[in-house]
């Protein structure tokens, strides 16, 4: 798949964002339910505070977007929303402005997932526990827009498709359908059995995994696909909230749950290593999304050191590689809101194969630029934080790894 990009504004070297969400449209649901489904679809409505949010008839299910951008394309902070959709920046939902912003931003391509349904599809499978048939709806409806806004965005914006994780043979057809229909990979929960389903190790995956290898999809675990606000339990101080009725944000406890949510990746790591998953569907890539990548040299280094110490040679024997070998080969890690020494660290370490960039717009603390920004503009974040690599592996992060992973090509005037 090739896309056109037509200016690149920032430099000569594009950037492949591989995380930006979608403030869904008002009508994504409404405007595709048929007679049966009216006024049990996921709909916009006004709340008494005047904001808008996510409705299933009269019960509450998630703030719009989340997504900070404003209509005059500033960074609205200590928040996790703009009140309406009219005070949002239109790039955050309709593809025609997404790719305007896109070629301001220098910006060839997106990797996009999911906002009011959950980064795993966690909050759809929440609302509907006895619904399948609602449930199946939903997430169709859902692939089926992502097709329609990949189409208007020029092959540019490449949503990552929902599945219905409560039901195994229904996400293997849903594979197989969004894949046919062009989708680039799946938005993945890492928690399955939160929806009826077994742990992923269970051999009643086996055949999702093996459609996974089969059609080189690659499977994404964006942080908070089993709950999105974090282990906010585990924060010290109690009778917290983490938004407060103005819709101002507790920030230390927003804080807490943020990183806690960072660090639940490193157990998808561990486990897609540990448990010898890797080995069992060598074909498959991994995404950690979200999650940064300044942690991963330490967790491996560990792992790698505890695999003298604690398992035996007869254990050992069992797997085909070392947990280093199995990380570089089929793990990809992002870059997020971190210093240049980070990367240094990494790349030193792994060599820049399985690294890539993200700005996790619209979002908070997305890397996108305000008054008090140390940068102005993705781009020189992107400049910034690969500062002291070469230019080959630069080029890797920025924007070849990802045309590798995701099967996108995209148009560049890299200077020579």
């Amino acid at each position: 798949m090739q896309t056109e990009l037509t200016p690149i504004a920032k430099g000569a070297i594009p950037l492949f964002d591989c995380d930006v969400h979608w403030a869904e449209p008002p009508t994504l649901w409404t405007e595709r339910a048929p007679a049966k489904f009216k006024n049990k679809v996921f709909e916009v409505k006004d709340k008494p505070n005047g904001a808008q949010g996510w409705f299933v008839g009269d019960r509450p299910i998630a703030m719009i977007g989340p997504a900070v951008v404003k209509k005059d394309m500033s960074k609205l902070l200590n928040t996790f929303t703009v009140p309406r959709y009219e005070d949002m920046a239109p790039a955050t939902s309709i593809p025609e402005a997404a790719l305007l912003y896109m070629n301001d931003a220098g910006i060839g391509a997106e990797v996009m997932y999911p906002n009011v349904i959950g980064f795993g599809g966690q909050t759809l499978m929440a609302v509907f526990p006895d619904d399948h048939e609602l449930r199946l709806w939903h997430v169709q409806a859902y692939n089926d827009a992502l097709v329609e806004l990949q189409k208007r965005g020029g092959n540019r914006i490449l949503g990552q498709a929902a599945l219905p994780l409560w039901d195994i043979e229904a996400s293997v057809k849903e594979l197989e359908r969004t894949k046919k229909m062009g989708l680039t990979g799946i938005a993945m929960s890492d928690k399955p059995q939160n929806f009826g389903s077994p742990v992923l190790i269970d051999p009643a995956w086996d055949r999702f995994w093996e459609t996974c290898q089969e059609l080189q999809i690659p499977v994404n675990f964006h942080i908070g696909s089993g709950v999105w606000e974090g282990d906010q339990s585990k924060f010290w101080k109690e009778n917290e909230v983490g938004v407060y009725p103005d819709g101002r944000l507790n920030g230390p406890l927003c804080v807490f749950g943020a990183l806690t949510n960072f660090l639940n990746n490193q157990f998808d790591v561990m486990n897609l290593i540990l448990t010898g998953h890797l080995d069992k569907y060598p074909g498959i890539k991994y995404v950690s999304v979200e999650s940064g990548c300044g942690w991963a040299p330490f967790i491996i280094q560990v792992m790698m050191y505890q695999w003298h110490e604690q398992v035996s040679a007869a254990e050992r024997a069992k797997f085909k590689r070392t947990p280093i070998e199995a990380f570089k080969e089929q793990i990809f890690m992002t870059i997020y809101c971190e210093e240049y020494c980070n990367v240094d660290n990494y790349v030193t370490y792994f060599g820049a194969d399985n690294l890539l960039f993200e700005t996790d717009f619209p979002h908070p603390t997305s890397i996108y630029p305000h008054e008090d920004s140390p940068f102005k503009s993705a781009w020189e974040y992107a400049d910034s934080v690969c500062r002291n690599i070469s230019a080959e592996d630069k080029a890797k992060i920025l924007y070849k790894n990802a045309e590798n992973l995701y099967g996108v090509k995209i148009a560049t005037t890299e200077a020579k």
